[in-house]
């Protein structure tokens, strides 16, 4: 149902657990994500994210502006700290930024009757899509703070990866320089 597809993020399953201060069954579901950037990097967003997957094939009918988010800052990263800092502090905040809380809001909202408010809902996906055509590659590349958590598993995963081959090989962890 409309639940599912949202507890499946790991950004959301996550700043659930911390919010609730116990992992229920559906923030469980979200697990998986959460570990898979350790080991293969952010392949949740290059090839399983609805989102990602409408956003970078709309960014393909805009090569001329290509360039262009290289001017715009990684925002990710904040909007995820930002959201599970929320959540460790009770009150989460801009849960509906989580891509598939997007991608469900979006077709959730056309259920009868159409209000105000699924309108609104909807609107998140359709602004991504015209953002990313926009300047193309914009939401994974900068936006998405799922992306930005990925981004960040990745990199701890690259730096324990490291620190095991460095102690096999007896070299001194990075971890600790």
């Amino acid at each position: 149902g409309s639940v599912l597809l949202p507890s499946l993020s790991p950004l959301l399953s996550l700043g659930g657990a911390i919010a609730a201060r116990s992992a229920g069954l559906l923030a469980l579901l979200g697990l998986p994500l959460l570990l898979l950037p350790l080991f293969k990097g952010r392949y949740f967003c290059w090839r399983l994210c609805p989102v990602g997957f409408a956003a970078e094939t709309v960014s393909r009918l805009n090569r001329r502006n290509a360039g262009l988010i290289r001017r715009i800052p990684f925002v990710g990263k904040g909007l995820a700290l930002l959201m599970l800092g929320s959540a460790a502090a009770g009150w989460p905040v801009l849960i509906w930024t989580d891509p598939l809380s997007v991608f469900n809001g979006f077709f959730a909202a056309w259920r009868e009757p159409l209000t105000l408010l699924s309108a609104v809902t909807a609107s998140g996906f359709v602004l991504i899509l015209l953002a990313s055509l926009i300047a193309p590659n914009i939401w994974c590349h900068r936006l998405c703070p799922l992306g930005g958590l990925q981004e960040w598993l990745t990199q701890l995963g690259k730096r324990l990866r490291s620190a095991r081959r460095a102690e096999q090989g007896g070299e001194a962890s990075p971890l600790l320089t």
